[in-house]
C-alpha cells in the first residue's frame, strides 16, 4: 500500500503455482485443464504487535481469463503467531483448486495481502498496508484417459 515500508509492513516476496496430486501434495506434472493446483506465496507480515501477525490476511484468487479476469476467491489465510519468523517472513499456500475450462491456454492467479478488513470485490484491496501480485501461467489441454 501507499503507507507501507519494505521489511516492516505487509509485502508479497514471491508467488508460485504448482500442480497437486490426488492427496493434495505438490508434484512435477504439468498444470492442465481439469487438474488441481495450489498457490504458494512468500509473505512479509507486520509483526509490530509483539510479533503477532494475526491482523494480516492473504486472499487467494484464480481466473481462467487473463485478458478480462473475473477473479474467483479460492480462500483466505489469516496469519497466526508462530507462522512467521522473527523478521516477519513466512511461506504459505492456498487450498487446492480446480483448473477450469477457458477460452485461452493462459490462466492467472492473484494474492492480495492486506492488513485487517475483508476480501475486496475487485480482488485488490488497495489499502494503506496492502500488496497485490498476479502471475500468468500456461495450462495444457485436458488429456482424455486411456481406454
Amino acid at each position: 500500500g501507499n503507507n507501507g515500508s519494505y521489511n516492516t509492513d505487509e509485502s508479497i516476496e514471491w508467488l508460485r503455482i504448482v500442480s497437486v496430486d490426488p492427496e493434495d501434495q505438490p508434484w512435477d506434472l504439468p498444470l492442465k485443464v481439469g487438474g488441481k493446483a495450489k498457490i504458494l506465496v512468500g509473505l512479509h507480515a507486520y509483526t509490530g504487535n509483539n510479533g503477532d501477525p494475526s491482523q494480516d490476511y492473504a486472499d487467494f484468487y484464480y481466473s481462467s481469463d487473463v485478458d478480462e479476469p473475473t477473479w474467483e476467491l479460492i480462500g483466505t489465510k489469516r496469519l497466526l503467531v508462530g507462522e512467521v519468523d522473527n523478521a516477519g517472513f513466512g511461506d504459505f499456500e492456498s487450498v487446492s483448486f480446480d483448473i477450469t475450462e477457458g477460452t485461452q491456454s493462459m490462466r492467472a492467479i492473484r494474492v492480495d495481502f492486506r492488513y485487517q478488513g475483508g476480501p475486496s470485490e475487485d480482488a485488490c484491496t488497495g489499502g494503506r498496508w496492502a500488496d497485490t501480485d498476479d502471475l500468468v501461467f500456461f495450462v495444457a489441454p485436458s488429456v482424455p484417459s486411456a481406454v
